[in-house]
């Protein structure tokens, strides 16, 4: 990414703009108080010319930017929890797929009603986590349907209209297709398409769970805020923190360049985290600093389709001239090329 593409995307970043909006005004009222003591009557006094008052205010600073700093912190740690979430539901989701797939190799069903198989569980795959994307970007709504249904979809009229209506009408969509899966599945093991002994089968039973377990996780994150009260003090003491910095900032230099750069860097710094921590806390959505749920999605969906790709699903044999001796190995040991 070339410099001015990053300059440009940071100006975007609401964190930013929040806090120059914040800091801009202030660092002008430290400019124009600046300019009363220095052009304006004698008698113009500012607090922060006490030495007193001047150590109160760097103690006073020094204790939001630990509780911002704070806030920041545990926002980052929701932000890289959701991210952790979100990618290893996408990675458990694949293998349950992945491995119903590979299941059937050896079935003696007919080649079609196997195909259906393979078919039925990468679109429900698919599904599922749309579904479970649109639950997280919604923000509490539960159902998330009109996003859900944005996200690009394997062929989803390949399903039947009874079952689309039925997940239309359905208000925890959700766990309606977890458990039209898990259905999918017993149902192909009683009818012989999944040849794999039962404890083998279960495995695939664990990682959609997990997928669901990582879910449940990441909604946690989602529906549940980061303390209001926390929240709201710091934005409090942060007003606080501003009405008083032009005051302060007037008896620490003699420039009224100096004075509102020092308003501004007071201000904007501690507004930046402030403002940092909100967009982290919440890491699903469309904002420029969410997790890339729709990519991600269109990922998973990439890997599915290569699932039912029959010509790259083929395991590799030897050819006729690989070495079969410990000698010839060892000697033909070299790099990959293309």
């Amino acid at each position: 990414m070339k410099l001015s593409e990053k300059l440009s995307r940071w100006a975007r970043e609401n964190c930013f703009r929040v806090a120059l909006k914040v800091a801009l005004p202030n660092a002008a009222l430290a400019a124009s108080l600046k300019t009363l003591v220095v052009y304006g009557s004698d008698e113009a006094k500012f607090f922060g010319q006490d030495l007193v008052a001047n150590n109160a205010y760097s103690s006073f600073t020094f204790l939001i930017s630990l509780s911002v700093a704070f806030h920041a912190s545990q926002a980052y740690a929701r932000f890289w929890s959701g991210a952790g979430s979100s990618f290893g539901m996408m990675a458990d989701f694949f293998d349950v797929a992945s491995s119903l797939i590979a299941f059937t190799r050896g079935s003696k069903v007919e080649p079609s009603v196997k195909l259906e198989f393979h078919h039925m569980i990468v679109r429900l795959i698919s599904l599922l986590h749309a579904l479970i994307c649109a639950d997280l970007e919604a923000e509490g709504d539960i159902t998330g349907e009109e996003s859900a249904f944005s996200y690009e979809l394997i062929d989803i009229e390949g399903l039947d209209s009874e079952s689309l209506h039925t997940l239309q009408t359905a208000d925890r969509k959700v766990e309606l297709v977890f458990t039209w899966i898990q259905a999918l599945i017993k149902d192909a093991q009683y009818n012989g398409v999944l040849v794999a002994p039962p404890p083998i089968v279960t495995r695939a039973f664990q990682e959609l769970n997990s997928g669901m377990v990582g879910f449940h996780e990441a909604l946690t994150i989602s529906e549940v805020s980061f303390p209001f009260p926390y929240t709201a003090a710091n934005t409090m003491v942060l007003i606080v923190h501003w009405f008083l910095t032009p005051f302060v900032v007037v008896s620490w230099s003699h420039t009224l360049f100096n004075c509102a750069a020092l308003a501004f860097i007071q201000v904007f710094m501690v507004w930046t985290l402030h403002s940092i921590a909100h967009e982290l806390e919440r890491p699903f959505g469309k904002d420029d600093n969410d997790l890339p749920m729709e990519s991600q999605h269109r990922e998973l969906n990439a890997r599915l389709v290569l699932l039912l790709d029959e010509s790259r699903s083929q395991a590799p044999h030897l050819a006729s001239t690989a070495a079969l001796d410990l000698p010839q190995i060892a000697a033909r040991k070299s790099n990959l090329k293309w």
